[in-house]
């Protein structure tokens, strides 16, 4: 599973964006600094911020708040959200969007009487008055009164008099929430040091050594981590638990509410509905914008309540039958109180929209607590903790106020890049690959800004480096606004770090530039040109110098049919084309599925030529004749590397041959072609040979290639037979006159079976029989053998009662079967045996044939990881032959070994859901894992996974919480733990359930004790103080 983006990405990362995160990273831009604004959605403000009432506060609706701080702070807030929309949606829509002002009409239940009402409101009014050339446009205080109370006549011929009570008119206004969303989302998505990442899930926050790590989970279930300098949390409903991954637990009680609301489009105006806010309890709102209106009622409108840390999903409960009940309920309910509005009976609008999102406030109870702290807004705004800055925005209104306190509080901090103008969007991406490359990625860095086409972007991939290659990319980034530095934090290689960055491309064309490379400053101008005027063409190429080695490369034109392109390919079989240095068109080659070939050649000696030949397949080539591009030979670098490798062997020859002919063959020719091709593709891999004097002499080289091919193909070892029966591959070798080759010898490690051992292992009432090939030394055969029982007996009877029938189970690192076979004879599951070691994956096939399982134990020898690659398995001690541990990215085997398969989870088809994984691999748990996400998602596995030190257990843990996975045990002298998907699991809830209480019951005697004080504070300041007072209580005491 590829991973887009790793390691540190810039200087701040906002996560969410609604309206406040929005606007921070808006207001961060703006000052020059760059941003990553994470969403789950794929859109910004697409739930609370859009689907709202959208009313600018003064004050007014806060009655019931005995401090009177929270209406001067929405005046501040009123002042801000103005100067805002003023800029991003100008003052003609704003008079389009404005709502009429709204009346404060007192419900007979309400927690106040219109009398205490209508004295806050005069309050509120003198405030407001004080505050009148703050405000702006968005509230037009010019004709509206400050406040004004409704006569009982007025009143009773808008509203029903029994319900109504009293009603005091105000200033206040509303913005359509519709408009402020498209405008600022426009705003957001046009700016071009903010990159919005869509569907990203933020799981979690850490702190590390080098800055904070965002830690999300994609909608295709990738997961991914970055790393950031500064982080500023706005997420609307996940914001507390985000806090409490770093520690910040919340210092007073909370509530999540989720209320859904009614957008009703208008076929006509209807000024006789004022906008109406029903006060002072759990009652609701209309709001009339002219094009349409806004309507809650909150006993039906809000669905769900929660004290957790995070909400439940109630967004998924809400059903197009819920949705219809509610609208009737908002126009029934509301429709008894105004009176205009129901005049308009079953014709309020053409169509309806009910949509809803969550609330949060402070305080543990609802709106009908006349004592609650949800009548309070002013213990609000931003929070920050060493880098991390954590924003409460209360109330939609207060987003503006608080985002410019958030930049002024990070961007004196950070170090901006220059911000003078906005550059055009990139037209092409480069992308610069960079491994130890200190001492000569200035110079390649320099080359590109120097370029006389300056719509580019670059991203650097600065690969998990031993020197100082990241500062020299950092460094440059900050003096040149087109530079984009990622910091891998697991070794990619070479060809993982090429299509990493190939993931990344969003610019209509792309190209590459090596660390130890340099461009000609009209590079990008001219191959740029050159693909305007071939408009057909998938991309073009350029003469490379090659410093110190040749004159120079010149890339072929590659025109013509695919089939003639393929032609022309194979005649220069074995050298590079050159297109990895050229100018490609993004959406073809992607489309096309684009990618340097993984699992042959780590390190990318041989794969450019794979690359180039794909190319070539996709579309036709353009060549620039002028050398643009310089190859440089420095010492250390990749191309240095490269060239003091030896010679390839008989082996790397045939497998580069095999794999070159499978990229040219995997496409729709005729079969008389393939068989053209692949005769020319041998015979240009026999003159090689030739030159390599690797054929046996009196013998044809190209019929000795063919034969070598034949060989690779039916599996033998080339490198091994070579060394272990040199003449044998003489033998293979026909002679000149021959007609046939001679059949692949066999090699000493293929022939026969493993001996093994069998033992009966009886477990609870059954008995089955494992074969032990290696009982008298390995310790875990030694002890099946002995104890006769199963290894693990614990946990392998916990996984036989988590399996579900007509299901599957995977046994990865399933050594010689103890888990494997002992489900099988338990359960009528399919068994997946991942193992990579070749006399233990026989075993277990014995095993299975043995005791009549084989329909049923699916035997896979490879390992499992990350992404498909190659690895050799590093023979350890005897004793203990599950510990031995596989090198990745190895080009070919020790001793004579093959190499082995890395495979994903998610790529092996299974024909069942899987309800259960069990993983023992030798410190390549988190790989694996990450290699089974799309797995791990889909079916919700009960996951069994080894981590045998506090670091592994941590990284383990850090990947399954994101996706929402709970540890529930820990089985095993060599420690095992259970983790269970939160959703599913009658433990987990029963902890959680535990968990809740205990903090809401914390919470609550907090809050008591407090009360207790302030009354005893209170109590004793009433008390007049007499001498000999204390004494005499002491003395009652």
């Amino acid at each position: 599973m590829a991973t887009r983006s790793r390691g540190f990405c810039g200087p701040v990362a906002v996560l969410g964006s609604g309206i406040q995160g929005a606007l921070v990273a808006l207001e961060l831009a703006d000052r020059g600094v760059r941003v990553d604004l994470y969403e789950v959605a794929d859109a910004p403000m697409t739930a609370a911020s859009r689907w709202n009432e959208g009313k600018i506060h003064l004050g007014y609706l806060f009655a019931n708040d005995p401090s009177g701080r929270t209406a001067p702070g929405l005046v501040d807030g009123a002042a801000a959200f103005s100067a805002m929309a003023d800029r991003y949606i100008g003052r003609s829509r704003i008079e389009a969007s404005r709502s009429s002002p709204f009346t404060y009409a007192v419900h007979a239940d309400s927690l106040l009487s219109p009398e205490q009402v209508l004295d806050h409101a005069r309050r509120v009014g003198e405030m407001v008055d004080a505050n009148r050339a703050r405000l702006g446009p968005a509230v037009q205080l010019q004709d509206a009164p400050l406040f004004e109370r409704v006569s009982d006549a007025e009143r009773s011929s808008q509203y029903d008099p029994a319900t109504i009570i009293g009603a005091v008119r105000t200033p206040e206004v509303a913005l359509n929430p519709h408009v402020v969303a498209d405008a600022v989302t426009q705003a957001v998505l046009s700016h071009p040091r903010i990159s919005f990442l869509g569907n990203h899930r933020v799981r979690q926050v850490t702190r590390e050594t080098d800055g904070l790590s965002v830690h999300t989970l994609r909608a295709n279930q990738e997961m991914a981590r970055e790393t950031y300098k500064h982080v500023v949390n706005a997420l609307w409903a996940n914001r507390l638990l985000i806090d409490a991954g770093l520690g910040l637990v919340p210092p007073r009680p909370w509530l999540f509410r989720y209320k859904l609301a009614a957008h009703a489009r208008l076929s006509r105006p209807l000024p006789l509905i004022g906008s109406t806010t029903i006060v002072l309890g759990g009652f609701g709102d209309i709001v009339n914008f002219g094009e349409h209106l806004y309507l809650s009622w909150y006993p039906a409108g809000r669905i769900g309540s929660s004290t957790a840390l995070a909400p439940p999903d109630w967004h998924s409960a809400v059903t197009p039958e819920l949705k219809a009940a509610t609208w009737e309920s908002f126009r029934t309910e509301l429709g008894r109180i105004d009176r205009h509005l129901a005049a308009q009976g079953g014709q309020l609008g053409e169509s309806v929209d009910v949509q809803g999102g969550v609330i949060f406030s402070w305080g543990e109870t609802d709106v009908s607590d006349p004592s609650g702290e949800i009548h309070q807004r002013h213990d609000i705004g931003p929070r920050t903790h060493d880098g991390y800055t954590s924003v409460d925005t209360g109330k939609w209104c207060m987003a503006p106020l608080f985002a410019t306190e958030t930049a002024d509080r990070i961007a004196p901090a950070i170090r901006t890049y220059p911000a003078a103008t906005s550059p055009p969007p990139a037209e092409i991406d480069v992308l610069i690959p960079a491994y130890n490359a200190e001492g000569f990625l200035q110079k390649a860095l320099d080359s590109l800004s120097a370029q006389t086409f300056a719509r580019f972007r670059a991203i650097i991939s600065v690969d998990l480096s031993d020197d100082a290659t990241a500062e020299v990319a950092h460094r440059h980034a900050r003096n040149d606004h087109r530079f984009v530095v990622i910091e891998q934090v697991e070794r990619q290689h070479w060809v993982g770090g090429f299509n990493a960055l190939i993931e990344r491309v969003t610019a209509p064309r792309f190209c590459f530039l090596f660390h130890d490379d340099q461009l000609e400053p009209n590079f990008l101008e001219l191959l740029d040109h050159a693909l305007t005027r071939h408009p057909t063409a998938l991309g073009t190429s350029c003469r490379t110098l090659m410093h110190g080695v040749s004159d120079g490369v010149t890339a072929p034109e590659i025109r013509g049919t695919m089939v003639e392109r393929l032609r022309k390919m194979v005649e220069q079989f074995g050298s590079s084309g050159n297109f990895v240095r050229g100018v490609l068109m993004h959406s073809r080659a992607i489309e096309a599925g684009l990618r340097m070939p993984e699992g042959y050649s780590p390190d990318g000696r041989r794969s450019v030529a794979l690359y180039d030949v794909a190319v070539a397949r996709m579309g036709e080539i353009v060549c620039e004749p002028n050398a643009l591009y310089h190859k440089l030979m420095w010492q250390g670098s990749t191309t240095d590397a490269w060239r003091r490798k030896p010679p390839p062997t008989i082996k790397q020859r045939v497998t580069f041959l095999a794999a070159y002919l499978k990229v040219v063959l995997d496409c729709d020719i005729d079969a008389a072609t393939k068989v053209e091709l692949t005769g020319a593709l041998t015979a240009g891999c026999g003159r090689q040979l030739k030159r390599d004097k690797a054929v046996p002499a009196g013998h044809d080289a190209d019929r000795f290639a063919a034969s070598l091919l034949a060989m690779h193909q039916a599996g033998v070892d080339l490198d091994a037979l070579a060394t272990a029966q040199p003449a044998a591959l003489n033998a293979t070798a026909p002679p000149r006159n021959s007609d046939k080759a001679a059949p692949p010898p066999s090699l000493p490690h293929q022939t026969g079976k493993p001996s093994s051992h069998k033992t009966q292992i009886r477990f609870r009432e059954k008995a089955y029989s494992l074969c032990l090939p290696n009982r008298d030394e390995d310790q875990i055969q030694k002890f099946l053998a002995d104890q006769q029982v199963p290894y693990e007996e614990e946990m392998l009877g916990d996984m036989i009662g988590r399996t579900v029938a007509g299901t599957a189970v995977l046994d990865v690192g399933a050594n010689v079967g103890n888990h494997s076979i002992g489900l099988a004879a338990y359960t009528d599951c399919q068994i997946y045996s991942f193992e990579p070691n070749r006399s233990l994956a026989e075993a277990i096939r014995q095993s299975a044939e043995l005791n009549g399982f084989a329909d049923r134990v699916h035997v896979v020898q490879a390992g499992a990881g990350r992404r498909r690659s190659w690895a050799t398995l590093l023979e350890g001690s005897p004793e203990n032959i599950g510990r031995w541990q596989l090198e990745l990215g190895a080009e070919q085997g020790h001793a004579g070994v093959d190499r082995i398969e890395i495979v994903t989870l998610d790529s092996v088809a299974y024909d069942l859901p899987v309800s259960v994984i069990k993983i023992d691999v030798e410190g390549m748990e988190t790989q694996v894992l990450h290699g089974a996400a799309k797995l791990i998602a889909r079916d919700r596995p009960a996951i069994y996974c080894e981590a045998k030190t506090s670091k592994e257990f941590r990284n383990v843990y850090r990947i399954l919480d994101g996706f929402d996975y709970m540890l529930v045990g820990t089985f095993n002298r060599s420690p095992t733990h259970l983790f269970l998907p939160r959703e599913s699991s009658e433990e987990l809830r029963k902890v959680e359930h535990i968990r809740h209480l205990e903090l809401k019951n914390a919470f609550v005697a907090r809050s008591k004790i407090a009360r207790l004080r302030s009354e005893l504070r209170e109590a004793t300041r009433c008390q007049p103080w007499q001498p000999g007072a204390a004494h005499k209580r002491r003395d009652r005491s």
